[in-house]
């Protein structure tokens, strides 16, 4: 690959390491999650526990929205520069 594509290499890796910190994130909400004592009926807690779970429900929905978005573009952004680099291989070959 031509050093003019270093740029979009190492920003590739910024998208990935993107997708892997939200994935991380998400586990430790998901461990977060499991530690907390919620009631066995959701008509029996009290307005303050009831505004938290609704606050980490969003979280948790917010992080795996963008985390399947981000996981969508980094793996469309790697195949275009694949795509690419297969080409440039393929074009410059001795025999073409």
């Amino acid at each position: 690959m031509s050093p003019n594509a270093l740029p979009f290499v190492v920003s590739w890796a910024v998208l990935a390491c993107a997708v892997l910190a939200l994935a991380i994130y998400k586990a430790i909400l998901y461990v977060r999650a499991g530690k907390q004592e919620f009631p066995p009926h959701l008509f029996d807690m009290g307005k303050d526990q009831a505004a938290r779970i609704d606050v980490a429900v969003h979280l948790e929905e917010g992080v795996e929205k963008w985390g399947k978005i981000l996981t969508v573009v980094t793996i469309v952004y790697g195949l275009a520069l694949v795509g690419v680099w297969v080409y440039q291989v393929w074009t410059t070959a001795p025999g073409f």
